[in-house]
């Protein structure tokens, strides 16, 4: 089968972004009324999960789950009004890098909706009495991170071509949230003029996106996606040290990357597709 086109209408393959088990009641639980207004007259939306298998817990065991009893619950439960339901493998990882940029390791999983509403279609009481999801197996112990944001960038600080190629890129996911004492307006500013143009100027780097989550999901822990794409691990570790170099400290600290966050690296391809059930080489 030929590979997934990696921008269809003018996007990343990721046309984004992703629900685990417990997240989808979550993020329902917290929509405001006006917020699910605005979220449906906006459009599209999508939600990243970054999925944090336990260093005891078993990932097949995890994967065994989620392909035989969640993706396809959540599917029926909505009605399959998904636009996208896709799920990533992560990079392996060296153990000083996950420590240092927080690093989730595990899976990622994206799934997209037309408007809030939609998702929200699949989150009420008559739908969670449809069809109930089955709960992961004590072996399979993991933990989420979501952002839900529009499928549209908020910000795009780099687009260079990324042609498909042998070798998987690398896309380097970071949730952010401003410091203690930093207002998001500080925060915001910093990320435009000083941290998405560092990787923007970086030679290694092909895309850095940036996406805001959106007002209907406050009581997320992350408020900001930033997303880096590269051609390989190597690229990336030689980027973070000319940023270690270059980049200026902010007031608010003197340790890089000077900001809250939990990453996560894939590639550009899904291993799995839940919508579609096509099979996908990552």
């Amino acid at each position: 089968m030929a590979a997934p086109p990696l921008r269809p209408e003018g996007q990343p393959i990721v046309r984004r972004r992703a629900v685990l088990a417990g997240a989808v009641a979550t993020t329902a639980a917290v929509l405001t009324p006006i917020a699910r207004a605005q979220g449906g007259a906006d459009g599209p939306m999508q939600h990243y999960i970054m999925i944090d298998v336990q260093p005891d817990a078993d990932l097949l065991a995890l994967d065994r789950w989620y392909i035989t009893h969640h993706a396809p619950e959540t599917l029926e439960r909505t009605q399959r009004a998904q636009t996208r339901y896709v799920s990533y493998r992560t990079y392996a990882i060296a153990e000083a890098d996950a420590a240092r940029f927080n690093v989730a390791r595990g899976r990622m999983t994206e799934i997209a909706f037309e408007s809030v509403a939609a998702f929200r279609e699949g989150l009420t009481p008559e739908a969670r009495a449809r069809v109930a999801i089955t709960p992961p197996p004590a072996a399979a112990a993991f933990t989420t991170d979501t952002v839900t944001m529009r499928v549209t960038p908020t910000r795009t600080f780099k687009d260079d071509a990324t042609p498909e190629r042998p070798a998987p890129y690398v896309r380097w996911i970071m949730f952010l949230s401003p410091p203690a004492g930093v207002s998001e307006a500080q925060f915001d500013d910093w990320i435009i003029q000083h941290f998405g143009p560092a990787f923007a100027v970086a030679e290694q780097t092909r895309r850095v996106l940036l996406f805001n989550r959106i007002d209907a999901v406050p009581s997320q822990s992350f408020t900001r996606a930033l997303e880096v794409w590269f051609e390989s691990i190597a690229d990336w570790r030689a980027t973070i040290r000319t940023l270690e170099r270059t980049l200026p400290a902010p007031a608010w600290s003197q340790s890089f990357p000077y900001t809250p966050m939990r990453s996560c690296f894939i590639g550009e391809r899904p291993d799995l597709d839940f919508k579609t059930e096509a099979r996908i080489s990552p």
